[in-house]
Order: structure tokens, then sequence, then C-alpha cells
């Protein structure tokens, strides 16, 4: 096998990831948590009558290393996913949003009218990995969860994309950071992920723990 590419910002190191059966939704939960890490979550729902639903969170390097995932990773998956792409791929190596949406147009799958609105979210994650820095990258990624999320209504599944700036801001959304301070349950519990959070920076082994719990979380 060849050496795996590790330009997390190409397609190729993605497809990598995937075409070699590593299906861990996040590949940087063995990196400590720095500031400069940015987190994104992804949810999907499947239709009725299954209505399987399942949330993963993943800690990116930074902020264009998120971006980059969005854009290879992500986003070709819940297309794929929504434009049928087990019923006309002819192998399951894994594919750009591009050639996902020229196999749906070539198989005339019925949901093909929604494709500008998918390639609106593409855009915005572009103009971001095009952005000189985060401050001008940033509010493009914003705009592209906004479209995702609120104006790319789907028929059947439903998916979401939210990202995090800071660590607090995950945390917030577990439920852990409130009012400008880490909620802790129990100061005397160790594993207490508020706790963690706390002294994440400062501490290797709060930084660890958290990552592992990170890592195993996922809504159900």
């Amino acid at each position: 096998m060849s050496d795996p590419v590790t330009d997390w910002t190409s397609f190729a190191a993605w497809a990598d990831l995937r075409r070699n059966d590593q299906r861990d939704f996040c590949p940087f939960w063995n990196e400590p948590l720095t500031p400069e890490t940015r987190f994104l979550y992804y949810s999907t729902t499947a239709p009725l009558p299954c209505a399987a639903f399942a949330g993963l969170y993943s800690a990116c390097p930074n902020w264009r290393i998120l971006a980059s995932q969005l854009r290879h990773d992500i986003l070709p998956e819940c297309y794929g996913i929504y434009l049928c792409r087990r019923e006309w791929a002819r192998s399951d190596d894994p594919m750009t949003a591009e050639e996902i949406f020229r196999g749906a147009l070539e198989a005339e799958v019925c949901w093909c009218d929604e494709l500008p609105l998918m390639q609106a979210v593409l855009i915005e994650v572009d103009k971001a990995l095009a952005a000189a820095d985060e401050a001008a990258g940033w509010p493009h990624l914003v705009e592209a969860c906004r479209i995702f999320n609120h104006d790319w209504r789907t028929s059947g599944w439903l998916f979401e994309l939210k990202i995090f700036a800071a660590l607090q801001d995950l945390m917030a959304d577990l439920g852990y950071f409130k009012n400008g301070a880490y909620l802790v349950d129990d100061p005397d519990d160790p594993d207490d992920a508020g706790l963690l959070a706390q002294h994440c920076f400062q501490d290797p082994e709060a930084n660890r723990k958290l990552r592992r719990y990170l890592a195993e979380f996922v809504r159900l």
C-alpha cells in the first residue's frame, strides 16, 4: 500500500482515509486540543419509517482543515446519500461533490432540482478556503452552514451542520458551558467533562480525557 496522503486540505487525503476503510468521522482525536482547534458537528436522520439518527463531533487542528473536511468529506458524504449514489455509482470509491452531481444528473435522480442550493453551500466553503486568514474565511463557513441547515430543506433525509470557533462553544452545545463559565457537575470527579474542559489547555491528562470523551460522544 502506498503511503497515505497527509495534506488534509486536499481531497486525496480524505479519500485515502475513507478508501482504506478508516470510517472514524474525525482522524484528529489523537492530537492535543489547542486554542487553534476548531470543531464541527454533523448529524443525519434517515427518512421514515426508519428515522435512524446519529450526530458526531469532529476536532480539526485549525479552521482551514475544518473547511477542508466540509468540502472534501462531509458534503460529498451527505450529497451522495441524498442523491442515491449507491443506486447508480459503479464503485464505492470516494467521489468529489462535483462527481456526485454529474453522476446524479446522468442517472436522472429525481432530487436534482435541489442541486443549485447544494452547490451554493460549496461556493461558500470554497470562498473560505480561498481566504487569506480565518477572519476572512470563517464568515463564509458560517454562511455555508446557514444555507445547508435552513435554505436546503431536503425531502426525506435530514442533515445538520454546526461549527464552533472555540472549545467553550462546543461545550455549550453539550450543555457544559453557560453564562461565561464551564459547568462542573462533580468537582471531585477527575473525569467530569466540565472540569476537563476547564483545564484542557494546561493539563495534558485533562486534554487526553476530554478528547476521549468527545470522540466517543454520539447523539442518538
